[in-house]
Order: structure tokens, then C-alpha cells, then sequence
């Protein structure tokens, strides 16, 4: 019988201030089910926003030990992007399967 596991996952939103600089505007955890919900903000013009996801699920996880974290990043497409602190749009990302490595994803903090 298998049985599910599910941890609170961190979700950043970045938002991208100049050609090479972006700052965190916001951070939420997921709830234990998985879901969030999170909007940012910043009063600098926004050229690109940017969801970053850390997470814990690992290919070979007898391979990782804490505090090893896998993030990626998923671009925020830019009709979702306005002006105003209010979003004027939801998105809806569906369902992401994080055991599952995703071009990019990186691991982060591991010895």
C-alpha cells in the first residue's frame, strides 16, 4: 500500500529591477496538501518576475541529507505581471510533481 507524504514546500516570487538585478518581493510556504497562493509587489519598474520553488524531494533520495534543497524557477508569463500593488489576474500553475527533475532545477546547500 503506498502512502503520500507532504511537506511544506517555500515558494519565492523575484522580481527582475534592472538587466541583472531582481529582488524577492514575497515568500509563502505551501500548506500540507501542497497548495499556495502568493502575490508580490515592488514599486521599481518590474521587467520580469520570476516563481522559485525549494523543495526536498530528490531523484535518489538516499543520496541527500538536510539541508540539501532542489529549487527551480518557473517565469511568470507577463500577462500576469501589472501595475499596482492588487493583482488584476489569477494564474493558475495546476499541478507541479516535484519527485520529478525539471530542466534546470538545481540543487542547493549540499556538501
Amino acid at each position: 500500500m503506498a502512502s503520500w507524504v507532504f511537506i511544506r514546500e517555500l515558494i519565492r516570487i523575484y522580481i527582475q529591477i534592472s538587466v541583472s538585478n531582481y529582488v524577492m518581493t514575497t515568500e509563502v510556504f505551501s500548506d500540507g496538501s501542497g497548495y499556495f497562493e502568493i502575490a508580490g509587489y515592488d514599486d521599481k519598474a518590474s521587467l520580469d518576475a520570476r516563481l522559485y520553488v525549494w523543495h526536498k524531494c530528490f531523484d535518489k533520495p538516499y543520496e541527500h541529507k538536510d539541508p540539501c534543497s532542489n529549487w527551480f524557477q518557473i517565469k511568470v508569463p507577463k500577462v500576469y505581471i501589472n501595475d499596482g500593488i492588487l493583482p488584476k489576474r489569477q494564474w493558475n500553475l495546476g499541478e507541479i510533481h516535484l519527485e520529478q527533475p525539471r530542466s534546470g532545477q538545481k540543487l542547493d546547500k549540499c556538501e
